[in-house]
């Protein structure tokens, strides 16, 4: 599954950036990827696999947030979608 991020926001950010931010996603969310566009994803969910969503979202903000703005910004956004799309398959 791809987690979709602004285009203007990704494109704002160094190629070095964004490899990070595709690591940091691939690594925290198995099987995702990061690709540019425009599509939310929306999800809700509860119990364990939440939970295990959730504390998988905590880890990659943990490692956004070692990027410099905007950089760790949009990979904000996209751990964000990635805990979206991962509770949505709860």
């Amino acid at each position: 599954m791809a987690i979709t991020v602004n285009s203007v926001d990704w494109n704002g950010i160094s190629s070095d950036e964004q490899q990070k931010i595709r690591d940091i996603i691939g690594k925290n969310f198995d099987g995702q990827t990061v690709e540019v566009g425009e599509a939310p994803l929306q999800a809700d969910a509860g119990d364990a696999c939440t939970t295990a969503c959730n504390i998988a979202q905590q880890a990659a903000q943990i490692a956004c947030n070692a990027l410099p703005w905007p950089a760790s910004t949009v990979c904000n956004y996209a751990a964000e979608k990635a805990g979206d799309f991962c509770r949505s398959q709860c």
